[in-house]
């Protein structure tokens, strides 16, 4: 195990290239309703190279700490929550002859405590990705997708979320009768 499944914060600096916004590095961008389920896509190529990781980041901008008791903000600094890992060390092209047999490949996989019951990683859809049933607030914002291939090489995605709330305000008429 390389420690890619421990839950500890990384802190990161971000510099907003505007360049980023189109082409096909632009990040995804999905308006989800709050308790709703949304799919955040990853870039894994299995199909020419043999992934060995892939890891989901909660990114987060990070404004507010204590600095020997009194507050102070930062500006352009993110934190980066690791959210979800898959890991199989030993994963290779599931390939059988016809009438053959394959099998699967061992692996870990770790998910943050609350997401228990709520999230996934399906490898069968096109492109493979982390499903997420019953969105909340605080999930909201910027996710990483970060694989690592046997060869060393990585890709990222970036998907960014919106939580709405949708209101519905009931206006009431009182009729006022004298008599």
């Amino acid at each position: 195990m390389n420690g890619v499944l421990h839950n500890n914060p990384v802190n990161l600096c971000f510099h907003n290239n505007r360049n980023d916004e189109s082409g096909p590095n632009a990040p995804i961008r999905l308006s989800v309703l709050e308790g709703e389920p949304t799919s955040f896509p990853c870039p894994i190529d299995a199909a020419t190279r043999e992934p060995i990781t892939a890891v989901w980041f909660h990114v987060a901008t990070h404004t507010h700490q204590e600095y020997g008791g009194s507050p102070y903000y930062t500006s352009g600094h993110l934190q980066a929550k690791r959210v979800y890992a898959i890991e199989a060390p030993d994963w290779s092209s599931p390939t059988a002859a016809a009438g053959g047999t394959t099998g699967l490949a061992d692996g870990t996989h770790w998910k943050q405590p609350s997401w228990s019951g709520r999230a996934f990683f399906s490898l069968l859809s096109d492109p493979p990705a982390l499903r997420l049933n019953h969105l909340e607030r605080p999930e909201t914002g910027s996710y990483v997708c970060n694989v690592t291939y046997r060869d060393n090489a990585t890709s990222a995605a970036t998907v960014v979320t919106e939580s709405r709330v949708d209101l519905f305000v009931a206006v009431r008429s009182w009729i006022i009768a004298s008599i």
